[in-house]
């Protein structure tokens, strides 16, 4: 692997393409809301629907989000400007808007259902469990090849495997 991938830490993004699929909920409307006025000082409310983007309105904004994501990552977690240059160079790089889901304006338990999946917490509570006499945090993942595993760290080890915190910030942690 190249130093600069090793140097990163958690940053590092190049293997942990392959361990990771790290992503981002997004409910957007497909318009706006705008004053209409009806009678002499009288105004309501009305929806604007506005049109969909297109494909290469998305590529634009899959590109520039993933611009500014890396240029982020190399400004704060260690990753070295030759990493992040290597990354932007990929073609095909991961990142994507999956606009797919579509939920009807009268669809309110959709709209919610939806929202709840979109909100959920990375890690499951459920799962984790802090031992303070051990000083251990242990996590259970989900099964591979049907047997339960279990990740057992310290908690600054946890932390470096499920946040992008670099090694000098870590160390103000410990």
């Amino acid at each position: 692997m190249p130093k600069h991938y090793r140097d990163a830490g958690p940053a590092s993004l190049h293997p942990m393409v392959r361990r990771f699929h790290i992503h981002v909920h997004a409910v957007v409307s497909d318009g706006v809301f705008t004053l209409k006025t009806v009678c002499v000082g009288r105004q309501e409310l009305v929806f604007r629907p506005v049109p969909a983007p297109t494909a290469g309105q998305l590529a634009a904004i899959t590109t520039a989000v993933r611009k500014k994501l890396i240029r982020c990552l190399s400004r704060n977690s260690g990753l070295t400007k030759e990493a992040a240059a290597d990354l932007l160079s990929w073609k095909n790089s991961g990142f994507s808007i999956n606009e797919e889901v579509y939920i009807k304006g009268q669809d309110r338990n959709g709209l919610e259902r939806l929202l709840k999946y979109c909100s959920r917490p990375a890690l499951s509570l459920a799962r984790l469990i802090y031992s303070a006499k051990a000083n251990t945090v242990i996590y259970r993942c989900d099964p591979r090849a049907g047997k339960p595993e279990l990740l057992t760290l310290s908690p600054i080890k946890f932390l470096r495997r499920w946040t992008f915190i670099s090694e000098k910030h870590l160390l103000i942690l410990s």
